[in-house]
């Protein structure tokens, strides 16, 4: 993405508070360019008890090691420290923008938690949500009489359908905030939680999509369907935080090779958002009841968490997520299946797995 000189701004002066969620990058983020623009900038992020206390120590490094990356790319462009701090985002961010006199700017969030939060943040203070953290946002793909999408073939037809916008540009440096800050502290010393090995961080992840466009995107149709094969984006981890926005990844893998298949990957990342947000009852229940009897069976979940259930291929997918912390896709569709079809045992269970 092109830089955006200050020079090229317009800056009211009026304080801004960025606050960062699942868009912990600087480039392609109009949310923090609309609070740039709007005045001196402090960047915070809340570490959520609800999100943060159920997390394992695999996402909780990664993400740990994201917001140390990003504090040094806004150090770099001459901002504050991230300011980082721990509890119940509805009280903390109105009591830091009250302190500063500030309006609040964050990326919109259409999920289920997401938006009762953003809705109680949004009764306390003064916040204005700009863009999505999806191609399209959620809402926006409907049938001709208006009706949301529940099949993904016809979904993605209208989704190709759009427009897809451009990335929006990085800023070239981050206007002098008055006062010194430091970045706070929450019940967690994520100095000691940062893995430097973790590919986390808006760089790692332009490296990581870049090696994709370059020597796997290519044979993606053929090679993303087979696990064994080093055929996938591994782009997942990235996404899921906001280290890149799937607009920047459309605008680098387009008009090569494999690239079609590829997009139609991120659809689904689109329709599932789509369901959700329409559906938000279904993170804990089933899209379609159908009155399934599920099996108690400690020993058979257990084999099934370890990788010891007999069946090679599904050992292979969870052992495989137990030393690295990810899954192919494929892997995934055939652990989570026999999960449910063979053992019998609640989808609830593997999420909760899953999600660790």
């Amino acid at each position: 993405s092109r830089a955006v000189p200050a020079a090229a701004r317009t800056v009211l002066g009026v304080p801004s508070l960025m606050w960062f969620r699942r868009d912990l990058r600087l480039s392609d983020n109009p949310a923090l360019l609309a609070a740039l623009d709007h005045g001196p900038t402090l960047p915070v992020f809340v570490l959520d008890p609800a999100l943060w206390g159920p997390a394992g120590h695999r996402r909780r490094a990664y993400l740990s090691t994201s917001l140390h990356r990003l504090d040094a790319d806004i150090r770099a462009l001459g901002g504050p420290g991230l300011h980082i701090a721990l509890g119940n985002p509805a009280a903390v961010i109105p009591a830091i923008a009250a302190e500063h006199a500030a309006v609040v700017f964050a990326t919109a969030d259409a999920g289920p938690y997401g938006a009762t939060r953003d809705r109680a943040v949004a009764a306390a203070c003064e916040i204005r949500f700009v863009a999505s953290p999806y191609l399209h946002p959620p809402g926006s793909v409907r049938k001709g009489d208006g009706a949301g999408y529940r099949v993904f073939t016809p979904f993605y037809r209208a989704w190709r359908a759009l427009p897809l916008p451009a990335p929006a540009p990085a800023p070239s440096d981050w206007p002098a905030w008055p006062g010194e800050t430091q970045p706070g502290r929450g019940g967690a010393d994520l100095a000691d939680l940062a893995d430097p090995r973790l590919a986390a961080g808006e760089d790692q992840a332009r490296q990581l999509l870049r090696e994709f466009v370059e020597h796997r995107l290519g044979n993606y149709g053929s090679q993303r369907d087979l696990p064994a094969e080093d055929g996938t984006s591994k782009l997942s981890a990235a996404l899921k935080f906001g280290e890149l926005h799937p607009r920047t990844v459309v605008a680098v893998a387009a008009e090569r090779e494999g690239a079609e298949v590829f997009i139609r990957q991120l659809c689904w990342r689109d329709f599932y958002a789509q369901l959700l947000s329409a559906r938000p009852e279904t993170r804990t229940e089933d899209l379609r009841p159908r009155g399934d009897r599920w099996v108690d069976d400690p020993d058979g979940l257990a084999a099934w968490r370890e990788g010891m259930t007999g069946y090679p291929l599904v050992d292979a997918g969870m052992r495989q997520l137990q030393v690295e912390g990810w899954m192919h896709n494929r892997a995934r569709m055939v652990t989570a299946s026999f999960l449910v079809k063979d053992l019998g045992i609640d989808w609830r269970e593997g999420a909760r797995h899953f999600f660790d």
